[in-house]
């Protein structure tokens, strides 16, 4: 009988978030190595639930990584047969309208997870935009 291959390494960006966390979690339960990034590998309160899981003391390294910043992901990335991108950027203060409008999308449209803050800011920087 033929052994199978081990599974194979991931990554998980925004692996500190709350699909991300469980997505690591589920992923060294069935022998994954992952290969997780956060903002802040330091922050006990956000890692420690993953490095408490099944297999991550074997299993899990953590990289910190940016979105904001170029080339923070590549060696996380690096050796890995895929990437579980989960990771979102946390900057909403561009006064560009047009960067605004990517967060948040379209005006009236959508919901937001920031208590409303991107339809104000979208409305916003439209009569910025308007003038």
């Amino acid at each position: 009988m033929e052994v199978p291959p081990p599974p194979a390494t991931v990554c998980v960006t925004g692996a500190s978030g709350f699909i991300g966390s469980w997505l690591v979690m589920r992923l060294l339960q069935r022998g994954y190595t992952v290969s997780a990034t956060v903002r802040d590998p330091g922050n006990m309160n956000k890692v420690k639930p993953m490095m408490e899981s099944p297999n991550a003391d074997t299993n899990l390294t953590l990289w910190k990584a940016d979105l904001g910043e170029d080339g923070s992901f590549d060696e996380a990335i690096d050796g890995c047969s895929g990437v579980f991108h989960v990771a979102t950027p946390m900057g909403f203060d561009s006064k560009d309208p047009e960067v605004r409008r990517r967060w948040c999308g379209r005006p009236g449209g959508g919901a937001s997870s920031d208590g409303g803050r991107c339809k104000r800011r979208w409305r916003d920087s439209e009569r910025e935009w308007e003038r």
